[in-house]
This record gives C-alpha cells, structure tokens and sequence, in this order.
C-alpha cells in the first residue's frame, strides 16, 4: 500500500485548510478504510469515486478524530502561550506573534471540523 501511495504523492500536503480537509488527506483516509473486498478497488478511491457510504462515513470519522485532536493541542497550546505572556513581558510582542499564528491555526481547525461535521450529517 505504501509502494502505491508514495508513488501518486498520497503522504504530501495531508492538512486541514479552510475549505476542509485536503482532498489528499481524505483520499488517504479512504484507502486506509477499505474493507478487505474493496480493496481492488484502490484505483477508484484515488479517481475520487465512492466505494461504499461505509468507506465514506468511517474516513469522515478519522478524518473529524483527527481534526478534534488537533483542535485540542491547539488549544493547550494557546493556553501555555498565554501563560507564558503572564510571565514573560520581555517577550511580549514575540508571544502575541505567536499567539496570532496558533489562534488562526484553530480557526483554520475549527472551519475543517464544521465542513466535516456537514460531510458527516449526509452518511448518517
């Protein structure tokens, strides 16, 4: 599996924007989700045809765990940063920096697992 996604770039750019998850991502999720009579079908998944609603909803479902774990150590990291800010004024306009980058980080997070969330409602 790995000789087949390496070959087509599948483990490239596999990231939440704020249009969702990456097509590249969700097409990861997808073959790793393949039961083991689908599994012929790989070509398919990677063509962006779909195999089956349970192929659909279980990589929606990584894809959202996915997304959420994200959101959480994001959030934990805001929290440090803000902290940090508390008692570090040195460092102030370096953290506020940092602060900015991980709130739009979150943002970003948040947007995928609303899109996601929506992507979910239609297999359930």
């Amino acid at each position: 599996m790995y000789q087949v996604t390496d070959s087509f770039s599948y483990f490239r750019n596999l990231t939440f924007g704020w249009d969702g998850p990456s097509w590249r991502l969700l097409t990861a999720l997808k073959l790793l989700c393949l039961e083991a009579e689908e599994f012929t079908c790989w070509k398919k998944v990677l063509l962006g045809e779909i195999i089956s609603d349970t192929n659909e909803k279980t990589s929606l479902d990584i894809a959202q765990k996915i997304c959420h774990y994200f959101i959480e150590e994001t959030n934990a990291v805001l929290q440090k940063v803000s902290h940090m800010k508390d008692e570090e004024s040195a460092l102030i306009n370096q953290l506020t920096l940092v602060e900015t980058l991980w709130t739009e980080e979150l943002k970003i997070l948040q947007a995928s697992a609303e899109i996601l969330t929506s992507l979910q409602t239609a297999f359930t």
